[in-house]
């Protein structure tokens, strides 16, 4: 291990610039060192509170026990640079999507989403779930074991939810009042917990924005579901123990092999973001060569096997269903041979969805279907459209043009529940 470290800092101190960004592609290629248009960024290599705290903003941590003693991590923008007197703001809760943590909302400098809600008035609460960098801890398992990473996206609605939404609660007494935003996954484990506890989430939150959210995937185009029918081979013929922990564990020896392989340069951060865009789609002319380098780090986090298993029944069975364990299994937990539904018709927070044309992930077919199996109660703000013809799942985070396509347009609908 230390000497793939060594090796890998090695080829860096050959291969290495002092500038790491530039404001254009071509630019990259260009003599990064004395080229005005490349800077260094330090921010790939730095964790979500040095990032806020080096964009000018205040930040909090704190930290939630759920009642399964997994410990979670919450940062806390409590408001923009220069703090509104007179008014207490609203708090927005957001979740990432599977494979990220709070940082995908930070990470791209003065047009991150988590700033720009700040600047707006709102309370920023950035969510962690269990096994990402930031929620690591359990009082009692280690990170190492199968015990730990026993968990899907079912865990993070029923534990993980609602121990942040207490939490925000307790901090800023505003029950009812706080705005949920999630993002892919984010959502998945949001319509879980509005499912499984559907009193206590419309006693707590007043709109749950999703952003790509993924609960149908009948109409995916994503290369993920050829990998179906390899995942459920490989468990079969390993009686289930193929993959039983986490994948794409982010430590030093990964980052630093990442980087090696993907930076500094134009076409190889694009043939790693290739793998990327066949799950997600492409929209290449949304590439930004600003912040690509950072994204390109940052946005790894680790995936636990049963999440993946988990979104993989959900595409065999066509529906939203809890986890199948085969039938014994499922007969002793659900009293059924098959895993129950996730029943959507219980929903009592409002709900507005935003989607995009070109998301390979969440596609206009699926949402659409989610939409109309909703309550009527719940589809009072209705569904949105991006205007962005190539818009994929990954520009809801990553667009160059992201602020002028979705921001804006979500803080405006957000104000309208701000306390201003």
């Amino acid at each position: 291990m230390k000497g793939l470290i060594v090796l890998f800092s090695f080829c860096g101190f050959i291969f290495a610039t002092e500038n790491n960004v530039c404001i254009s592609f071509g630019d990259y290629y260009n003599d990064m060192e004395n080229n005005p248009n490349c800077y260094f960024n330090p921010e790939a290599d730095l964790d979500v509170t040095r990032i806020i705290s080096r964009n000018g903003y205040p930040v909090e941590a704190h930290s939630a026990l759920t009642v399964d003693d997994f410990m979670l991590t919450l940062f806390r923008i409590p408001h923009g640079k220069v703090p509104r007197q007179g008014y207490t703001p609203t708090p927005v809760l957001l979740q990432p999507g599977m494979g990220l943590n709070s940082v995908s909302y930070v990470d791209r400098g003065n047009t991150s989403l988590a700033f720009l809600l700040a600047d707006a008035g709102f309370d920023v609460w950035l969510g962690n779930f269990r096994g990402s960098q930031y929620s690591q801890v359990h009082l009692f398992l280690k990170s190492d074991s199968i015990a730990y990473w026993n968990f899907s996206f079912h865990e993070l609605g029923i534990y993980d939810i609602p121990a942040q939404i207490s939490l925000i609660n307790e901090v800023t007494g505003q029950e009812g009042n706080i705005l949920y935003l999630g993002y892919s996954m984010g959502n998945t484990a949001g319509y879980v917990y509005n499912t499984i506890f559907p009193e206590q989430a419309s006693k707590y939150i007043k709109v749950f924005i999703n952003l790509a959210p993924v609960i149908y995937t009948d109409n995916i185009k994503s290369v993920f579901k050829y990998f179906t029918f390899l995942w459920e081979w490989a468990q079969f013929l390993t009686d289930g123990n193929a993959f039983h922990k986490d994948l794409l564990k982010r430590d030093r020896v990964s980052t630093e092999i990442m980087k090696r392989i993907c930076l500094p340069y134009p076409i190889q951060m694009k043939l790693c973001w290739l793998g990327i865009m066949l799950l997600t789609g492409f929209d290449v002319d949304q590439m930004d060569p600003e912040t690509l380098p950072v994204t390109t780090i940052q946005h790894t986090d680790s995936i636990p096997a049963k999440m993946v298993t988990h979104f993989i029944q959900g595409i065999s069975s066509h529906g939203f269903y809890h986890f199948n364990y085969g039938v014994e299994e499922n007969i002793k937990l659900y009293g059924s041979e098959t895993p129950p539904p996730y029943n959507l018709s219980t929903v009592k927070v409002p709900v507005y969805i935003i989607y995009g044309n070109n998301d390979w992930l969440s596609t206009e077919q699926d949402v659409l279907r989610l939409y109309a199996d909703l309550p009527e109660a719940a589809k009072q703000h209705g569904i949105y459209k991006v205007n962005w013809t190539h818009f994929t799942h990954t520009d809801f985070l990553l667009a160059k043009d992201a602020k002028t396509l979705i921001y804006d347009h979500l803080i405006k609908f957000l104000e309208n529940f701000n306390s201003l």
